[in-house]
């Protein structure tokens, strides 16, 4: 993933690193804190998507290429808090 990253290959690094969490979330069921984290992630990845479900906040706009960091820092605090007591050694 690095190599493509490093020379601009943003795409195929993402893709990448997309196959690899949803890889080990099908087949190994991860916990819940992870499976929360790779629905942000999917959630940035594909937001016309995720808007059909009925989510009604897009995490990233591609036309305008602006993420909500605000929105996105929240929730991954969020989940940390959620889950610290359970996972202390993790968050």
């Amino acid at each position: 993933m690095l190599w493509y990253r490093d020379n601009n290959h943003e795409y195929f690094a993402n893709k990448i690193i997309e196959y690899g969490l949803t890889y080990c979330q099908y087949s190994y069921s991860l916990p819940k804190p992870v499976t929360q984290m790779i629905e942000i992630f999917m959630q940035v990845n594909y937001p016309e998507y995720f808007k059909s479900l009925g989510y009604t906040q897009s995490l990233y706009m591609p036309v305008a290429n602006k993420f909500e960091q605000d929105i996105i820092a929240g929730r991954i605090r969020q989940i940390q808090n959620q889950w610290r007591e359970k996972y202390p050694d993790e968050f």
